[in-house]
């Protein structure tokens, strides 16, 4: 190009760095360290490498002294003694296999760095005696986030930590005093998470008082409850008066009682006035999860808020990798939704399965044949286009009602069974669409005509007089912004399907749609939906197929 020869040379040292972080470690250095003095200059100026220790190791040792310094996430996969004099750039720390020579060797002299440690320890025997004095002590003056899976306090030992702000501990063992020493230890802590909390004791006295004013976030997941579960939660509310955001996990109910939602939102409106997001427990009423295993999904569950909590920085790196991709890759925008590498899986006798018999049409679905159990259900089926073979097949394996509602297309044909065909739309008005979908640029587009109906999903199933819609299947070319942003009105949410099928459209990768996108994964994750599967259309690649299930209600 213009008779100019590029070489490496040319290359400016900042994309070098920004290529380096792309390379592990040990081929950073096999590849690159000692040949010239520019790269070892640029690999000496490297502080956040990020490493795993395998449990092969040993056959690297000789290499690891090399770069230690230049790591600062660590994560430790086998149980061999290591030596963390040569990690004292280390910030991030994982052991999934902790010993008591591992436990013991995280010294603060060695570590003064340490902002985040991650203890998984939940099936090993407890060796973090030792490590929670320094945990909870000003020493490890840095550290921010701790996860240690099994924990027992010393009842005389003082621990205190100014720095902690995120603890996540599995006590062996729950005593009544653990709240007030976990409070009084960490008076900065603002979000704690407690999980599968067995052989408790309930009973706390409301003479015990210890106020924590700083907590903003608490998740306890309960192994059972008994009777006094009630007056536990009242006193744990009663000491967090600022408590902004409570999930509560219950995997048994030990009183064989319908859970008293009256009751408890009595409670949280007593004791909790600043709370903006509650979630509680298994969808129970929804038919879908009858055969669903609930520790797998609340394990699953634990995975997915961390990875929630990282949306930045996968948003982030995710638009980064779509800038250099030197194609046109098709999967970006799933990476933005949900973490594919753990789908919700169907535990279902019947799985996942196509309903409809073309590859645009029909819709993928998790257990139809638990509908068969129920004496009525409700299939909403939004968009048409005059291809009826989703509704065909529903009406084939359910005894459902199925209503069709499609303002630019006409009835079927020929008349299916317990089919009820709309001509109206659902959501809001389709001006956006008009400005977004790319097809509406021809004046003859049915979008583009003055006489279309639109009506609100409330309105929709008011009246229908349905109260409970058990599939939502949408394809509707753009406006499912519209039908969500309706369907997710504060007004809407006693008739949230339990399960929704749906087509989303990336059309131009826009920011129109990347906004919106970005908006109705939020909000079908806070209400409580899970992503079972997603599948990129053959036919045009910014166009994805989305299952989900309500699991949390």
């Amino acid at each position: 190009m213009n008779g100019i020869i590029t070489n490496i040379e040319m290359f400016p040292n900042e994309l070098f760095i920004e290529l380096f972080a792309y390379i592990s470690p040990y081929d950073l250095y096999n590849t690159f360290s000692n040949l010239n003095f520019r790269f070892n200059s640029i690999i000496d100026s490297l502080r956040n490498l990020h490493f795993i220790l395998e449990e092969d190791w040993d056959n690297k040792e000789r290499t690891i002294p090399f770069f230690a310094s230049h790591i600062s996430n660590l994560i430790i996969k086998h149980d061999e003694p290591i030596d963390f004099s040569c990690y004292s750039n280390i910030r991030s720390l994982k052991l999934s296999m902790p010993t008591e020579n591992q436990c013991n060797a995280i010294q603060p002299y060695l570590l003064p760095n340490l902002e985040h440690l991650y203890i998984s320890n939940l099936f090993f025997s407890n060796n973090s005696k030792q490590l929670c004095r320094f945990i909870f002590s000003p020493l490890f003056s840095r550290l921010r986030t701790c996860h240690i899976d099994r924990m027992t306090f010393n009842d005389y030992h003082p621990y205190s930590s100014l720095s902690l702000q995120q603890l996540t501990v599995s006590p062996c063992t729950w005593k009544s005093n653990m709240y007030r020493q976990i409070f009084k230890a960490c008076p900065n802590l603002t979000y704690l998470r407690i999980i599968r909390l067995r052989n408790i004791s309930f009973k706390l006295s409301f003479n015990f008082i210890c106020s924590h004013t700083s907590l903003r976030h608490l998740h306890i997941h309960f192994y059972s409850i008994g009777h006094e579960w009630y007056s536990h939660i009242d006193w744990l509310l009663s000491n967090i008066p600022n408590l902004e955001n409570l999930t509560l996990l219950i995997d048994q109910n030990e009183t064989n009682m319908e859970f008293p939602f009256d009751l408890f939102a009595h409670l949280l409106t007593h004791r909790a006035p600043h709370l903006i997001n509650f979630k509680l427990e298994w969808c129970s009423s929804n038919p879908f999860l009858l055969n669903f295993n609930k520790s797998i999904i609340f394990d699953l569950e634990q995975k997915w808020v961390e990875w929630s909590e990282t949306q930045l920085t996968n948003t982030y790196d995710t638009l980064m990798n779509f800038i250099r991709s030197f194609e046109n890759q098709k999967d970006y925008i799933v990476q933005l939704a949900y973490p594919i590498s753990l789908p919700l899986p169907c535990h279902s006798q019947d799985g996942l399965q196509r309903y409809g018999n073309k590859t645009d049409s029909g819709k993928i679905l998790c257990g139809i044949k638990n509908l068969n159990l129920l004496d009525k259900c409700v299939i909403y089926s939004l968009g048409s286009n005059n291809i009826f073979d989703f509704e065909q097949e529903m009406s084939n394996q359910t005894l459902c009602e199925i209503h069709t509602y499609d303002c630019t297309s006409s009835r079927p044909l020929q008349s299916i069974n317990r089919v009820w065909f709309h001509p109206i739309c659902i959501g809001k008005d389709a001006k956006l669409q008009e400005s977004i979908n790319p097809f509406t640029e021809n004046s003859d587009h049915l979008m583009n005509k003055n006489e279309l109906v639109f009506n609100s999903f409330r309105d929709i199933v008011q009246k229908n007089k349905h109260t409970h819609i058990h599939i939502l299947k949408m394809d509707v070319e753009g406006s499912e912004y519209s039908v969500f942003a309706d369907l997710f009105s504060q007004t809407n949410q006693i008739i949230l399907p339990y399960q929704i099928s749906f087509e989303s459209h990336w059309w131009n990768k826009n920011i129109y749609h990347a906004m919106m996108h970005q908006k109705i994964f939020a909000q079908l994750w806070k209400s409580g939906y899970r992503f079972l599967q997603h599948e990129i259309n053959i036919y045009d690649s910014s166009c994805i197929e989305w299952t989900l299930l309500r699991v949390f209600c």
